[in-house]
């Protein structure tokens, strides 16, 4: 997402609750930047699936019907991404977020999706979360979730909001243990500060690109993972270096460079699911679009 919004509610004190502030600061800019809307794509879904696919050693993919104990497993709650006016869709659109599983040991990656404030069980065992950045689209159901979460779980985040008490500010050099869970972070070419995240938990490694472009510092980070999650904005790649974010061309040149068994797409925008996953394999069999509700398991 290239266009930061409602400063003041993330930036510094405010008396009001983040969503009240959120939400006046919303009012009237939707006529003005309706131009913007052209060209979005209409996928911004709230079904949630309940396809659960194992990842197998050599890439391929198998539906299957429950996750097996032990496995490592990623669920997607959502997969809208960026900037859509009028502004007020925010507090109703499903952007994007997703839960990373091993036994019992629970991480969130990001806060966009509002259908995981369905999941109570996963919110109630959940051990911290990690926050990308702080675009609306990432962090718009934050305070809820937090709400929903144990006392005290640790919120990881490149930079400061207001209204959080569990807040933590990392640098990218820093690693944290979290559980089974120990991570590795790394700057990205964002419009502000963004953060991925490389995994390693359970003997497999996910990276979670947030919002980027591809550079071959990324592409170098996100080497060995067993997964990757990326973002796939654009659908043309003119756009990719005036926006900070990818198109399927820019996902295939991560995923030669770093080669991981799946490439797994998120953060639709300019281009559907299905015509990014058909782009991408033109050159880069294993790749597959993201669904709301989808589960990997990681053989």
């Amino acid at each position: 997402m290239g266009i930061m919004t409602a400063g003041s509610a993330l930036g510094s004190p405010d008396p009001k609750p983040p969503l009240e502030t959120l939400t006046e600061g919303m009012a009237g800019l939707g006529d003005e930047l309706e131009d913007i809307s052209e060209g979005l794509v209409s996928i911004f879904q709230e079904k949630m699936v309940n396809d659960i696919y194992l990842l197998r050693l050599d890439g391929t993919l198998e539906q299957i019907d429950k996750v097996p104990e032990g496995k490592v497993h990623l669920k997607t709650y959502g997969i809208d991404g960026g900037f859509v006016p009028p502004l007020k869709t925010y507090l109703t659109r499903n952007q994007v977020g997703y839960s990373l599983r091993h036994n019992d040991d629970v991480i969130l990656l990001d806060a966009g999706a509002k259908t995981i404030l369905k999941d109570k069980e996963i919110l109630e065992n959940a051990d911290a979360m990690l926050l990308s950045h702080i675009h609306l689209d990432h962090i718009i159901h934050i305070w809820q979730i937090a709400e929903n979460m144990p006392a005290g779980t640790p919120i990881y985040s490149p930079s400061r909001i207001s209204g959080l008490n569990n807040l933590k500010i990392v640098g990218p050099r820093s690693h944290q243990k979290i559980k089974s869970f120990h991570i590795e972070k790394s700057l990205t070419m964002h419009s502000i500060v963004n953060y991925a995240y490389k995994i390693h938990v359970g003997g497999k490694t996910i990276c979670y690109t947030g919002d980027a472009n591809y550079t071959k510092g990324l592409g170098n980070f996100c080497k060995d993972s067993d997964l990757i999650l990326t973002e796939c904005t654009h659908n043309d790649k003119n756009f990719d270096l005036i926006d900070s974010h990818m198109s399927p061309d820019e996902v295939i040149k991560l995923a030669y460079r770093a080669q991981p068994r799946l490439m797994l797409m998120s953060h639709f925008k300019y281009v559907t699911p299905e015509k990014a996953e058909e782009l991408v394999k033109e050159e880069f069999q294993n790749v597959m679009s993201a669904k709301p509700g989808m589960t990997i398991v990681i053989e």
